[in-house]
């Protein structure tokens, strides 16, 4: 065992070592006689949480692609239902919406999800009645009311250090925290606090957080990881391309001494500020004695490019359609296909991490220590807002071609080869006629004016 570290400690870094050695191999070739990460200027080894958040700070692009996911994610709030009526409001009901709203639960782990998603986990600190110190365990049952819960705090994980592992392998929580380092009162970069400290924190006292985890439940994967080095190719394009701009706004000067004439050494120091300031205070006059100054043309490189392939590449990586990324959506029914597949994408988080990993997660918590009761059948549902709801101008687009196509079938008496049930069902209509003629009117927002000149071209294409 190395010297002055413990099982525990050894076990907590294991994983951060592995990876490490793996990334050190990444971009070398020819029996490391060839170092493309070095060349290309790309950072060897594991990044740490504060060079993620650095990024996430300063990254431009790299912020959106941090919290787009988390707010689409959390930005319907789900629905948590005791059985499968959503008009019944039994208690275990009632005691999630007051706890909700008390505590703002739903907007607290969309915070947790933003710091997971810039390091490797984050955590949800629970403040709770018991009075004991938080290195003490909370027991299952100990408490009987929501109020007994009193603050919920999002910490990351520069903010909550792992200092034990359970290490039994015959334990059910073998590899998994017992204990952290938590720093109360210190904010991220950039923040100022008058009282820091930082106090060891029972395991039970917290839920854990991690997104895209591999071999264990501990340590996820940042979501910068994979688009750090192209990010770094996109500052050189954006950054090169505006500095080269900003050299080349007056254009190249090149000065040359008059024949018979030469510089003065002591008066070099004011040339040298002289044409400091013509260059980068972009100065409209220089005056010269005894030389002259001749311009020489630049032709800047359009860096289009190199900026829409590193994009392209960027947008593949993280799964978010290139426009949605960007924010350049138009709202244009020709775009759709992106809502769609941002839907998706959204649709498969929340099932695959966000409602398994973390809403149930800290549910479970909370009902595993009394703070909310059973639910009625020992289980509860979760229901999630469809995150691509169809727009006013989808919705007079579908009717304006159902009306065709409706209006298509009748005049071509298509009858003869198609039923007008089968004619509704292919329109996604109850096959069966219903004997409401309102009953399936479809309401429009007549007084969008996108909405209105949808109408007025299909009355004028027929």
């Amino acid at each position: 065992m190395a010297e002055g570290l413990t099982t525990n400690e050894l076990v907590v870094l294991s994983d951060l070592m592995s990876r490490m050695l793996l990334s050190g191999r990444l971009g070398t070739r020819f029996n490391g006689q060839r170092d493309y990460y070095a060349n290309f200027g790309y950072p060897a080894g594991v990044l740490t949480f504060d060079e993620y958040y650095a990024w996430y700070r300063r990254g431009g692009l790299a912020k959106r692609i941090i919290d787009l996911p988390c707010k689409a994610t959390w930005k319907q709030p789900p629905v948590i239902l005791d059985d499968e009526n959503p008009k019944s409001d039994n208690e275990f009901e009632q005691q999630w919406e007051s706890l909700n709203t008390r505590l703002g639960v739903i907007a607290r782990l969309c915070r947790a999800d933003i710091l997971q998603s810039i390091g490797y986990y984050s955590v949800m600190l629970l403040g709770t009645t018991d009075k004991q110190d938080l290195q003490m365990p909370l027991n299952d049952g100990q408490f009987n009311r929501p109020e007994d819960l009193v603050y919920l705090q999002p910490i990351s994980e520069a903010n909550a250090q792992v200092v034990q592992v359970e290490a039994d392998p015959l334990n059910a929580r073998y590899g998994q925290p017992l204990l952290y380092n938590i720093s109360l009162g210190q904010g991220l970069q950039g923040a100022t606090q008058s009282v820091t400290r930082t106090i060891p924190v029972h395991y039970t006292r917290v839920i854990h957080f991690a997104e895209g985890v591999l071999e264990d439940d501990v340590v996820g994967i940042p979501r910068l990881e994979a688009v750090i080095n192209l990010f770094i190719d996109l500052l050189k394009v954006s950054g090169g391309g505006a500095e080269t701009y900003w050299l080349n706004a007056v254009n190249k000067l090149k000065i040359e001494t008059n024949e018979g004439h030469a510089i003065n050494p002591a008066m070099m120091p004011d040339l040298q500020n002289k044409l400091a300031d013509f260059i980068h205070n972009l100065s409209s006059e220089l005056i010269l004695q005894g030389m002259k100054g001749e311009r020489m043309g630049v032709q800047v490189a359009d860096p289009t490019g190199n900026y829409n392939i590193l994009m392209d590449q960027i947008a593949g990586t993280i799964g978010i359609p290139r426009r949605k990324l960007t924010g350049s959506e138009r709202g244009e029914l020709a775009s759709s296909q992106d809502e769609d597949n941002f839907a998706q994408f959204v649709m498969e988080r929340e099932s695959t991490f966000a409602e398994p990993d973390m809403l149930r997660k800290t549910i479970d918590r909370f009902i595993r220590l009394g703070i909310l009761i059973e639910p009625t059948n020992g289980e509860y549902k979760v229901e999630w807002a469809h995150p691509n709801e169809s727009t006013d101008l989808e919705y007079a687009d579908l009717a304006l071609k159902r009306a065709q196509a409706a209006s298509a079938y009748v005049a071509g008496s298509a009858e003869t080869i198609m039923t007008i049930g089968e004619m509704r069902e292919s329109m996604n209509l109850d096959p069966e006629k219903p004997d409401d003629p309102q009953a399936e009117e479809v309401a429009l927002p007549e007084n969008n004016p996108q909405v209105q000149d949808q109408f007025q071209q299909g009355r004028q294409a027929a």
